[in-house]
């Protein structure tokens, strides 16, 4: 890692891993927000990702690709990009690569860190499934996209979402100094803000477009990540914190699944019986290798 990037009134760190063709189209995006630098962060990326990213890696001062020596995992990539930026980079920006964003989201984002240290963006599912594994999983999405829109007050730190993130150089700062898990890493970016007293907002006109998983398995490895992020918020925090801003009420989230089944019951039957084979497995499926997003979700198109 170099010892610091250039000064800008503001960093995107976008943490990569054979991802195609995915950072040519964001990096244009990025671009497109004057004085916003970009700094992506390969983690072993092979093929198509690989040559992508060296295409951009001549770009210009405001793109820089750095290669980790090994394969470390999408969270210490991002931690190891956070610790090498400038001190004096105010606004910082970490996102996922397989996201659809428009400039304007970067705009809103990065004018409302002038006034709170935590930004939350929307992230919406796309809405057309491939497969009708994916239907289910987008079903799951807009249930959950519901309860953000309804209830982000309420849950926080479950409404995080790591496919955007604004942050201040304070709140990077705390973040370094805390004990980050290795997944769920946004849920607890939002408890370090909120345990240093400082503000967050939830942005609901700041949107950007995803691809839900479209097999049965790599929804499976995305559900026992997340069931897994509950033990891991848990050696880090009191239950208290957890129960007050991360654990969702059961009435909560019946409301909001018989809300979007009502508008969607195939999608609600296919997922009750992802949920049915997740239940009647033995044990989870394990993820493999440090990084731990399914790799069908960062086919965009």
């Amino acid at each position: 890692m170099p010892d610091a990037f250039p000064k800008t009134a503001g960093v995107a760190v976008i943490p990569c891993y054979n991802e195609g063709r995915n950072p040519a189209d964001i990096c244009a995006a990025l671009l497109a927000v004057p004085d916003l630098s970009v700094v992506f962060v390969d983690d072993g990326s092979e093929g198509e990702s690989r040559d992508a990213l060296d295409s951009l890696s001549s770009i210009g001062s405001r793109v820089c690709v750095v290669r980790n020596a090994q394969r470390i995992g999408k969270v210490a990539s991002l931690l190891s990009a956070m610790r090498s930026l400038d001190p004096a980079v105010e606004r910082i920006l970490l996102l996922d690569c397989d996201v659809v964003l428009p400039a304007k989201t970067l705009e809103i984002v990065l004018s409302e860190l002038e006034r709170v240290d935590l930004v939350l963006a929307n992230p919406v599912v796309m809405p057309d499934p491939r497969t009708i594994w994916e239907r289910g999983a987008i079903f799951s999405a807009k249930r959950h996209e519901r309860l953000r829109a309804q209830a982000v007050r309420r849950y926080p730190a479950l409404c995080s979402n790591g496919r955007l993130l604004g942050m201040t150089r304070r709140l990077v700062d705390a973040i370094l100094h805390s004990n980050v898990p290795p997944h769920t890493e946004d849920a607890h970016f939002m408890l370090v803000c909120l345990a240093q007293g400082y503000d967050y907002s939830y942005r609901s006109d700041a949107g950007l477009s995803y691809r839900a998983p479209d097999s049965l398995e790599d929804y499976l490895r995305q559900s026992n990540r997340f069931s897994e992020g509950r033990a891991l918020l848990r050696a880090r925090w009191s239950s208290s914190e957890l129960e007050r801003y991360y654990d969702p009420r059961p009435g909560d989230l019946l409301k909001t699944a018989l809300a979007q089944a009502v508008r969607d019951p195939i999608g609600a039957l296919t997922f009750a019986a992802m949920l049915a084979v997740k239940a009647t497995r033995h044990k989870p499926q394990s993820q493999e290798g440090p990084w731990a997003v399914a790799a069908s979700t960062k086919v965009l198109r």
